[in-house]
Parts: C-alpha cells; sequence; structure tokens
C-alpha cells in the first residue's frame, strides 16, 4: 500500500504500503498475502505477512490461523489472555504443531469494502520425517518408555557424556534428537550447527523438562547456509557467568534461518537470544538472519554484567511471542533489536520482576539511514518499567547517533505499568510514520521526583536528524495513582510534528483538574481531537490494576460514543475482537469500548515486580 504523506510545506513523499500513516482516499488496494516457511515439519513456525498495492488505506488486518488443533483446545497467550487461533495486523505469527494441510485466512477491510486471502500451509509429521534411526531417544539411565512410543523404533543411547558430544555424535539436519525427561546433561563446549533441512531437539517421556547446563558455553552457534533448527522442551541452565552463555548464538561469520526455540527455560544466562547483526552483512548486500522464533519461552535470572541483554541483536521476519522475559537486575536491556524488519513482538511478559538500568524494549538501527527498522508489530504485551526510564524506545541509541531510522512500527493494545524508582516514560517515539494505539498505560509508581509520561513523541537532544514526524496517536488510556507529581498522557515535543493525538484519556484521581493533561503540544503541524483529561473515575473500579479495570464505568457517560473517528479507524478496541470498535454510535474515548461490568474481555493479571 503505496501512502502519500504531506509535511507542514505541502511537499510529499510516499510511504510504505501496509504500515501506511496517512493516506488519500482511493480505489481497493489490491491485495495479497504469504506464509513462509509454507511448509515444513512440526513444530511449524510460519511468519505471514499482508501487503496491499496503492489505493485506499486498509483498516482493518485479520488473521485466522485455520489450525483446527488450536480451535479444538481453545488455545490462548498465558501473557494476554489472547487466542492463540488468531491474531490481527499486517504481519502475524502462528506455530502449527499437529501435522496436516491448513489454510490461513486474511480478512482486510479498505474502506467499505472487505477482502480475503488464503495461504495454505503444509505441516509434516515429524515421526515420519525422522522414522527409524533419524531419531535419537538419549537417557542416562537407559529409560526409554514413552506414552506415545516415540523411541520404540529410534536409536537407543545409554550414555552419561557431555550434552555437547552427544550432540555432535548423533544431530545435524535430518535428525531429531530427544533427551529423557527428569535427567540432566552438561554442555562440554559450544555446538555449531551447520547446513539446510529439519532437524529437533527436544524431550521425550513424562515429568519435568531435561535440563542442560551450559556453563559459560553457546548451545546453539549457527554456522554456514544453516537452516531449520528447532529446540523445544529444554531447562537450560547457565552457571551465571558475566559474560557468556547464549541458548541462540550468530554472529557475522554464521547468520542463521528458520530456527525456533519452542516452551525452553533459560536461566543464569549473560545473554540468552544473541543474534548478532553488529558486524555482520547488511540485509542490503548480505546475508542476514531471517525467520528466527522464541515462543513460549522464559528467560530469569540473567546474569547482570554490563552489557548484556535477555534479547540482543534482529534480522527479519522475526517472531518473538508469548514469552516471559526480564526478571533480572540487568544493567541493559530486556530485549535490545539492533535493527528488523517483519517482526512480530505479541502477547508477551517483559521486564516485569526486577529493574533494567536503561529500556525494557530498545527498538533501533545500526545501518543508520538504510534500511530502516520497519514494518512491525508490537502489540498484546504486558510490560513493566521496573527501574527503566522507558518500558519502550523508538529510536536511536543515543544522542550521538544521527539517524538510525526506525519507522511503521504499530504499537497496539499493550498494557504496560511503572515501577520503579526510576521510571518516568512509557513509550518513547523518536521516529516517524508509527501508530501508537489502543494502550492501557499505568503511571502509578513512577519516579517520584520527575513527572510522568505516558506517550513521549520527540527527538533525541543530540544529532538525530529524524524528527518524530507523521506518527498516530489514538485511544490510549493513562492512569495514574499517585498525588506527587502531575502526569502527561501524549506530549510531543518541539520536534514531534506533523502528527494525529485522538481520544487518549487521562485520569488522574489525586490530582486536581487539568495537572495532568490529556494532551501537551509543543510541536508544529499537529492536530489533535478529543483528548480528555477527567476528574471522576470512568473505570469500572476506583482502583484499577488489571486490564479489565479499565473499561469504562457508570461515571464515563460523557467518554462514550464521544471520540472523533480518525481517517483510519481502527477496528478493534484493547480486547482484539474484530470490529469490537465501534460500539455504538460513535467511538469511545480511551482504550476500551463501553462493555460495562459484564465484559467478556480476558482478565489475567498482570505480573508485578517481586
Amino acid at each position: 500500500l503505496v501512502a502519500r504523506v504531506a509535511d507542514a510545506a505541502g511537499n510529499v513523499a510516499e510511504s510504505r504500503r501496509t504500515f501506511a500513516v496517512v493516506v488519500e482516499p482511493g480505489a481497493a488496494p489490491s491485495l495479497s498475502a504469504s506464509g513462509a516457511p509454507a511448509s515444513g515439519v512440526a513444530p511449524l513456525d510460519v511468519a505471514l505477512e499482508a501487503s496491499a498495492s496503492a489505493g485506499g488505506e486498509v483498516l482493518r488486518w485479520e488473521w485466522d490461523f485455520g489450525d483446527g488443533s488450536c480451535e479444538a483446545t481453545n488455545d490462548v497467550w498465558i501473557h494476554s489472555g489472547k487466542s492463540k487461533c488468531r491474531d490481527l495486523g499486517p504481519v502475524a505469527g502462528h506455530v502449527y504443531e499437529t501435522p496436516g494441510t491448513y489454510t490461513a485466512t486474511l480478512v482486510a477491510q479498505h474502506g467499505g469494502q472487505v477482502s480475503t486471502r488464503q495461504v495454505q500451509i503444509t505441516v509434516d509429521d515429524p515421526d515420519a520425517v525422522f522414522a527409524g534411526g533419524n531419531t535419537v531417544c538419549i537417557s542416562r539411565g537407559g529409560d526409554f518408555s514413552d506414552p506415545n512410543g516415540v523411541c520404540d523404533n529410534a536409536q537407543q543411547v545409554t550414555s552419561t557424556s557431555g550434552f555437547t558430544s552427544l550432540l555432535n555424535a548423533h544431530f545435524g539436519p535430518g535428525a531429531r534428537v530427544l533427551f529423557r525427561r527428569g535427567e540432566t546433561w552438561a554442555a562440554n563446549g559450544d555446538f555449531t550447527f551447520s547446513g539446510g533441512g529439519d532437524a529437533i531437539v527436544g524431550a521425550y517421556g513424562t515429568g519435568p523438562k531435561p535440563v542442560i547446563t551450559t556453563g559459560g558455553f553457546r548451545m546453539f552457534k549457527f554456522g554456514a547456509n544453516n537452516d531449520g533448527l528447532r529446540v523445544m522442551d529444554l531447562d537450560v541452565q547457565g552457571n551465571d557467568d558475566p559474560d557468556d552463555g547464549s541458548l541462540f548464538y550468530t554472529s557475522s561469520s554464521g547468520q542463521g534461518r528458520n530456527a525456533l526455540a519452542l516452551r525452553v527455560d533459560m536461566r543464569n544466562m549473560a545473554k540468552p537470544i544473541l543474534l548478532g547483526v553488529n558486524g555482520g552483512p547488511n540485509p542490503l548486500t548480505g546475508y542476514m538472519n531471517n525467520g528466527f522464533a522464541i515462543v513460549d519461552s522464559t528467560s530469569i535470572s540473567r546474569s547482570h554484567a554490563s552489557g548484556n541483554n535477555d534479547f540482543f541483536g534482529g534480522g527479519e521476519r522475526l517472531l518473538f511471542m508469548g514469552n516471559d522475559f526480564g526478571d533480572a537486575d540487568g544493567t541493559e536491556h530486556t530485549l535490545r533489536f539492533q535493527y528488523a524488519k517483519g517482526a512480530v513482538i505479541s502477547h508477551n511478559a517483559i521486564g516485569r520482576r526486577k529493574p533494567q538500568k536503561k529500556h525494557v524494549i530498545k527498538l533501533h538501527n545500526i545501518f543508520d539511514s538504510s534500511p530502516c527498522s520497519e514494518e512491525i508489530m508490537l502489540a498484546d504485551n504486558r510490560i513493566d518499567a521496573g527501574g527503566a526510564g522507558n518500558a519502550v524506545d523508538l529510536g536511536p541509541q543515543n544522542d550521538t547517533s544521527v539517524d538510525e531510522c526506525v519507522r511503521l512500527v504499530r504499537v497496539e493494545r499493550n498494557h504496560v505499568v511503572m515501577s520503579g524508582s526510576t521510571s518516568h516514560r512509557q513509550i518513547a517515539v523518536r521516529g516517524g510514520e508509527n501508530l501508537i494505539a489502543n494502550n492501557i498505560l499505568d503511571l502509578s509508581g513512577h519516579n517520584p521526583s520527575v513527572r510522568p509520561f505516558g506517550i513521549l513523541l520527540g527527538k533525541r537532544s543530540g544529532g538525530q536528524k529524524q524528527a518524530a514526524a507523521n506518527n498516530r496517536v489514538f485511544n490510549n488510556t493513562c492512569y495514574t495513582s499517585d498525588s506527587g507529581l502531575g502526569a502527561k498522557c501524549v506530549e510531543f515535543s518541539g520536534s514531534g510534528v506533523n502528527s494525529v493525538a485522538m481520544n487518549n484519556l487521562m485520569y488522574a484521581p489525586k490530582l486536581v483538574a487539568g495537572d495532568a493533561p490529556a494532551i501537551v503540544n509543543n510541536g508544529s503541524g499537529n492536530t489533535s481531537a478529543d483528548n480528555v483529561d477527567v476528574a471522576g473515575n470512568p473505570f469500572v473500579t476506583s482502583s484499577p490494576k488489571f486490564v479489565g479495570d479499565f473499561k469504562l464505568g457508570a461515571g464515563a457517560g460523557a467518554l462514550i460514543d464521544q471520540g472523533t473517528a480518525p481517517s483510519s479507524t481502527l477496528s478493534s478496541d484493547f480486547s482484539s475482537q474484530p470490529n469490537s470498535r465501534v460500539s455504538g454510535s460513535g467511538i469511545d474515548i480511551g482504550a476500551h469500548e463501553d462493555r460495562g461490568a459484564a465484559s467478556n474481555l480476558p482478565e489475567a493479571p498482570i505480573l508485578l515486580p517481586n
């Protein structure tokens, strides 16, 4: 979808297709949808992408993954309470664990029209792909019993050798190596995965996950031309080495493709996921990490030396979904994306127990102005700022980085809380053409000496070239229970320009009216409408904490159906229910449409710091 974006002087530039910000009305766009990889052995992680030709802006992107097994069990993400069987956005991801042929369906709304596109996904049976000697079951005590009989016709190896030695002896493309649940192995070196072809390291039997103690080793280091690694159902434990220890490791000498970590617990490791792009090939000129997925995994008690992050690096077609990352007293970020294109960062609990010294989520771009980090969904997460200055920071990594282009990021339906003596900004937007919508931002517990911000738009104070321009900020709910310094829900700094803010809500019960504004506009060329700060409680509870507590209640009459419908009306409110916005005669102020006390919204509580 090509969008024509005009600045204050009337100059027109073109924006990228599916994540367009401002558009001229036009004919219905021609839509397409794709999935990669479209075939492979289960578990198969598929990154889905929609695109559109020139025309009117697409207002709704809704995916149904066509996974009957998911539907049958009503499978939901544990941290957002939302369905794993479908999702919203131009890019999405799903893990197919049951063999079969699936049809993922995209529904796209543009203007008054609705179009559908389909993607066929073929998932092969691992018992067939890895039949006979292609599966190796390993037990320290010689127990190869399994309720599914997976080891009956496999190679059966009884060994107390080191984990790395066993992989070197038995594992590679075309192999499945399974370790006995309830047993422990020690890594005795880095393992380099090279070559192309499906391969699985996992578990068999019943009981707790196999424990792999890593020392300071890199569990899976990627070599040249590697493709198809799946690591699942392991408990990987480091030795708190302050400088090393990773589950996945890539560098300029080995970038990876199509690798999955599924239900892997990582603890006491310095850099649990390190997908290095710094010093590696530029995506325009060489090989780049592509198709990595980290799903339903944990990183806890990360070694807290300088420079350590739970996730560091980047690539293209990244899926980071359903994870619990960030309870370490870290000196760096929980997630630091040096470069990302076509990424999905959704349904996670991030940075939720102990303070980070920088940001919880840092998204920048070490390739400077080209290519940009772009086309990213950051949605449906529970984010705790801890002691971080910013919970989410989009843009250059420091004041001397002049560009580091980050754009076309959709920050939607996140629940962000503050809890730390230095927390004072929840979402900082340093770049342009982004959407910040339907988020719940709880500013309670902020730094008591600094006025907190819900959303701040403006470039850094140094030499950054890129202004925070052409952004959309719609229907966010801000709240603080504190009686100290006032709060700001949305602020455009002097370099926050040519953007739109509509229907944002600020409620601060212990502050006088006007001391906690919904909108502060110090920029130029911005448009704002129906941003409301209220003195009386608009919510269903007087002390909101969980996401459902922020629904509009009996005192919200002046907020219901009173919003301005933006040119790109969003079809969903915080609930992710399709077409939940608009529910009445108009759009409501804040992140929730009026649903009353009987709402069916998921009530999974945010996990607050210990």
